[in-house]
């Protein structure tokens, strides 16, 4: 729960960066306001629908923003998803990268099951 609080911190900082109100940045993301604000209030939501708001706003799994090198833990986050801190061997490479194809693979397989239920 309070990775979420943090995480919604965060979500309202990068969008208020952006200057964008919540109905711009919920209609970004194609999702309802109230989605959008309860994502800032640190409270439950779908994932696919938290992984929208991260999307839309350039945010990795921690509200972190993609990319940014010289942070302060030494890690360089270029896609979401566990971090390789610097130094990191070809194996912590490799278990990172088979972390995000299962989390791809779990969220396409939500995906399915909500197209084939709408």
């Amino acid at each position: 729960m309070e990775h979420l609080v943090e995480l919604g911190q965060r979500v309202a900082a990068a969008r208020v960066e952006k200057r964008w109100s919540v109905e711009t940045a919920a209609r970004r993301a194609e999702i309802s306001r109230t989605t959008w604000n309860r994502v800032e209030a640190g409270l439950g939501v779908q994932d696919v629908k938290r992984a929208a708001v991260l999307g839309v706003l350039g945010l990795d799994s921690q509200g972190l923003p993609i990319g940014v090198a010289g942070r302060s833990d030494g890690a360089f986050v270029s896609a979401p998803g566990d971090r390789v801190p610097a130094g990191g061997s070809s194996e912590d490479v490799l278990r990172a990268i088979r972390a995000m194809q299962e989390d791809l693979r779990a969220m396409s397989e939500r995906l399915a099951r909500l197209e084939q239920n709408a």
